[in-house]
């Protein structure tokens, strides 16, 4: 047994400053025999407590996969992947270590501890994790919630095509899985010529802001050929009374089920016969699976079709047991599901975290928010950034807004940035046309802006106040910030 290096061991401890991770680039490098591309990217990752980054660094070194065999360097890490009892790491740790003398392991032992002290869980908590305020879990936001949103679902015929392609769930980066239904039909084309000829089917994800307009959609399941763009208009332009929290207005997340989602089994089956049908083959076919995905895509599945008969909690037992095949979409899915509906506040902001932990680009999105908008969580504005970079890196449309409006509004002056907040939200125009906010932060970033004139940002605003309007949002507070920019809403400088 050679001696134990302990410049290997202090190389190891070297601090890491890291904003992003992409642990399916870590993944894909691996997959390719990339080693050393895979080893960088997996140190990013593990920097920011990815438990299956250190198991995959204590592989890399141990096997000397492009690289010269390390075994001090595989037990280090693999001390912090049995710090979250992962796998079999803490089996093959121990295995390790029965082959040191005693001296030998009293060096490692100090080395492991010196080790999880610099990137364990209680560093990593610190550095990332949100902190919870125990005394808010015993209040809940308070939200007078329609018995089913008052949005007209039904159109004529003619705004219908025959067939129907179905898109789901927000993009997983890691497994790039979806809930299996895209083409519930071999030919993807319905048999019956009269399903969807008058309904579409949208299940969407949003918010609503303090003012009590609705902000951040996200479709998560629809069928139809585009229609389901009516039923995204009429929700962006509901008109909800303000959540609050304690007295004071707070965002709120909510799940939408609009047209044909609405309905229940009878309905559905009686309207839509040949889609329903087709969607309970496929969703039996993952009941009778005891594939771990393919529980994970039968608790979507449970999510998304709400007519689907279920027992109370069968989708929080379904997640659960993906959970524990370590797949990361379903501690997402459940850390939204606890949170969203406030069953579980404390369990549902843990899952979305360890889900941002093992690189989800849309839970480190949802983190990052957490720590500027939940009540329950203690604001931090320093944590907020380090996720919404790594999501951004990753092009996650929302975390490069709502970034950039932390660079505009952070309470603390070292993390404003106008000029960069203004080039972010620009890289994202096309996809944000139709967004009033976009318009509002891009005005407000020209303003600070000293790369672009007064003009462009009272141009911005205008724009942000016209299609706020169309949607039906408060502008108040927009024009008269309009008319501090201009003389009565008129643009008084020369360059305009």
């Amino acid at each position: 047994m050679k001696p134990v290096n302990l410049l290997v061991v202090l190389i190891c401890l070297i601090s890491l400053k890291v904003f992003s991770q992409n642990i399916e680039l870590a993944d894909d490098s691996f997959n390719k025999k990339d080693f050393d591309k895979a080893r960088i990217e997996y140190i990013k990752a593990a920097s920011m407590g990815n438990v299956r980054a250190y198991y995959r660094l204590a592989d890399i070194y141990l096997h000397g996969l492009g690289r010269q065999k390390d075994q001090i360097t595989a037990i280090l890490w693999l001390s912090l992947a049995s710090e979250h009892d992962y796998r079999e790491s803490k089996k093959i740790l121990a295995k390790l270590l029965t082959g040191f003398n005693p001296t030998q392991l009293t060096v490692i032992d100090t080395a492991i501890s010196a080790f999880i002290e610099k990137r364990g869980k209680k560093h990593v908590s610190n550095l990332y994790e949100p902190e919870i305020l125990k005394k808010n879990l015993f209040n809940k936001i308070l939200f007078t919630e329609s018995e089913g949103l008052d949005i007209d679902t039904s159109f004529t015929n003619e705004d219908f095509d025959d067939g129907f392609n179905s898109s789901v769930d927000i993009a997983n980066e890691m497994l790039e899985s979806i809930v299996g239904l895209d083409n519930l039909a071999e030919d993807n084309e319905l048999s019956e010529q009269t399903d969807y000829n008058e309904y579409y089917y949208l299940v969407a994800e949003y918010d609503i802001a303090p003012d009590g307009s609705v902000r951040n959609i996200e479709p998560i399941q629809f069928l139809g050929n585009g229609q389901q763009r009516h039923g995204v208009f009429a929700l962006a332009s509901y008109d909800f009374t303000s959540p609050t929290f304690e007295q004071s207005k707070v965002y709120k997340s909510q799940r939408a089920y609009l047209g044909a989602a609405s309905f229940d089994n009878r309905r559905f089956r009686q309207n839509h016969k040949t889609v329903y049908l087709q969607i309970k083959r496929q969703v039996a076919k993952f009941k009778n699976s005891n594939l771990a995905m393919d529980k994970y895509q039968y608790a979507k599945a449970l999510m998304n079709f709400p007519f689907l008969p279920r027992e109370e909690g069968q989708v929080e037992q379904l997640l659960n047991t993906a959970i524990k095949a370590d797949i990361p979409m379903a501690k997402l899915e459940l850390g939204l599901k606890l949170y969203r509906e406030q069953s579980n506040i404390e369990e549902g902001i843990y899952w979305i975290t360890e889900a941002a932990k093992q690189g989800v680009t849309e839970a480190e999105y949802r983190l990052a928010r957490l720590f500027v908008e939940s009540p329950w969580v203690k604001p931090d504005e320093h944590k907020a950034k380090k996720w919404f970079k790594s999501a951004v890196e990753k092009q996650h449309t929302h975390a490069i807004r709502k970034y950039a409006e932390l660079q505009l509004f952070a309470n603390d002056k070292n993390l404003l940035n106008p000029d960069q907040a203004f080039e972010q939200l620009k890289v994202i125009e096309t996809l944000q046309q139709e967004n009033p906010q976009f318009y509002y932060l891009l005005a407000w970033a020209a303003s600070l802006s000293t790369q672009e004139t007064h003009a462009v940002a009272v141009k911005q605003l205008k724009q942000a106040i016209h299609l706020a309007n169309f949607y039906n949002w408060p502008t108040n507070e927009w024009n008269n910030l309009l008319n501090k920019w201009t003389s009565g809403g008129t643009v008084s400088i020369q360059d305009i």
